[in-house]
């Protein structure tokens, strides 16, 4: 049940008129079997074996949160790593194995269409909740939690559906306070949740998937097309998928505000952050501050000295990389970042120089105005180049030898390489996602009264709105296209 098809949206209608026609006291037990149809609708096997991890982190938690139990926090931690490492890295851990050891045996358990052993199939949103459901233990053990929280809450916080496949990774402070407040249907923000879910179609439908085409036929084949548009194959990859997962956000926001719940924000334009650890800061940030606050912390931080500072940042991206997906490009793709925050680091340590902004500071004289931008232009440009590098292992994915032939398609001379139909229709995106991003990027302009405007111009958006998805929804843009951070 894709966010954008209609099956979810009749889903996500049913529900929201269900739930507020409930009294206040069903209202929780409602979600939290609605909750369970929508995971259903993927797959009975994948509700079975989440029920179980539920059930059994449950039983864990207690004595965690009630007696700050350091040997049942490692217990949970330990089972639920296993849990994850079992279904994501079974294969790829085996695969490896196998480049080292010579074993008929091995490679019968390894092959999955042989009958030797079922295969194992990743459940869905198995990355995403184990990481949830590893902050709440350790928020638990912390004494951050109140010791009064119900099965049925934990079971919730859990599962809610709007967040439950691809996030975000909500903290218990984020959601649990909000599952028993009475909450008024009155006061809902209809006007942005509508706005959200416009939102996620526009990036999903009208920017990802028609973008999608071009990446996959050109990236997939470098060698048949000329060196240009390889290249432009690997950006059109990075705005994809920060369309397409941001959109995902939007979507799960924007159902989370009908039904009285406010989700934090995953994304602030993090392609105009004028530095790594800025993106950082403004890319899928419920990710970003989890491997900050239980990974790059727990490795002992910045308190270890300078070179273990650096170590800590190469060993927190790293693991975030193979968080992704089990194969090397992943793994790599987190190492190029983890050495660009270092690095990028150790520059600023040494010279003191750190952008500021795209914004003219107070009292900055014109001149040194004009010089920053000419410093935080060439500076943008360099991150997009490393970023695009790395963005190619990260497309590559499991089969990290497509990067080869992708570097190859963009850096060995190919003069009897096709040329790409790019049409206007790119161009239009383009800017689309260019608008987008900047009013994201400037946190949607928060001093103004967005309601006030909308209602004020409705005569003049609604239509003009309605003609601009008409107009959009005429193009062949593949709206059926699953989400890209599904398969993690």
């Amino acid at each position: 049940m894709l966010f954008n098809s209609i099956e979810y949206f009749v889903f996500l209608t049913l529900t929201v008129l269900i739930y507020w026609i409930l009294p206040h006291n069903w209202r929780k037990y409602f979600l939290l079997l609605a909750s369970a149809f929508f995971y259903l609708s993927w797959s009975f096997a994948f509700l079975i074996h989440f029920a179980a991890v539920i059930l059994i982190n449950y039983v864990l938690f207690q004595p965690i949160v009630h007696r700050q139990s350091r040997r049942f926090l490692v217990l949970a931690i330990v089972i639920n790593l296993i849990n994850l490492a079992l279904f994501k890295y079974f294969y790829f851990a085996l695969d490896n194995l196998l480049q080292f050891v010579d074993s008929a045996f091995l490679s019968a358990i390894a092959n999955k269409e042989s009958d030797f052993i079922p295969e194992i199939i990743l459940p869905l949103a198995i990355s995403f909740y184990t990481f949830q459901i590893i902050a709440l233990h350790v928020d638990a053990y912390r004494g951050q939690l109140s010791k009064t929280t119900s099965a049925w809450n934990f079971a919730l916080f859990i599962c809610f559906f709007p967040q439950l496949i691809a996030g975000p990774i909500v903290r218990h402070d984020q959601l649990l306070p909000q599952l028993d407040q009475q909450k008024d249907p009155e006061r809902v923000d209809v006007t942005r949740g509508l706005g959200l879910i416009a939102s996620g179609i526009i990036k999903k439908v009208f920017i990802a998937d028609f973008l999608a085409e071009m990446v996959i036929t050109v990236l997939h084949n470098p060698s048949t097309y000329a060196n240009s548009f390889v290249a432009v194959a690997g950006f059109f990859f990075m705005i994809q998928v920060y369309c397409d997962f941001s959109a995902y956000t939007d979507f799960a926001r924007g159902s989370a505000l009908f039904l009285g719940y406010d989700l934090p924000i995953n994304f602030r334009g993090p392609w105009f952050a004028l530095s790594f650890q800025e993106h950082w800061r403004r890319w899928h940030i419920s990710l970003s501050t989890w491997l900050r606050d239980y990974l790059y912390i727990g490795l002992g931080g910045s308190r270890s000295g300078e070179k273990r500072t650096y170590v800590n940042l190469f060993l927190t991206f790293f693991l975030g990389g193979v968080w992704h997906g089990a194969g090397w490009g992943f793994a790599v793709w987190g190492s190029v970042h983890g050495l660009l925050l270092s690095l990028e680091r150790y520059m600023y340590r040494r010279t003191g120089w750190e952008p500021a902004g795209w914004g003219r500071r107070d009292g900055e004289i014109t001149s040194d105005y004009r010089r920053r931008s000419v410093y935080n232009v060439f500076k943008w440009v360099l991150m997009m180049m490393l970023m695009w590098f790395a963005a190619l292992f990260f497309y590559a994915g499991v089969d990290a030898t497509l990067v080869q032939g992708i570097l190859k398609g963009v850096f060995v001379p190919n003069p009897e390489g096709a040329r790409y139909g790019l049409t206007s229709q790119h161009a239009l995106v383009i800017v689309l996602f260019l608008f987008l991003h900047w009013v994201e990027y400037n946190d949607y302009f928060p001093g103004m009264d967005w309601q006030a405007i909308a209602r004020r111009y409705a005569p003049v958006w609604a239509p003009l709105g309605a003609l601009g998805m008409l107009f959009l929804s005429s193009w062949k843009a593949g709206g059926d296209l699953p989400f890209v951070y599904f398969q993690f």
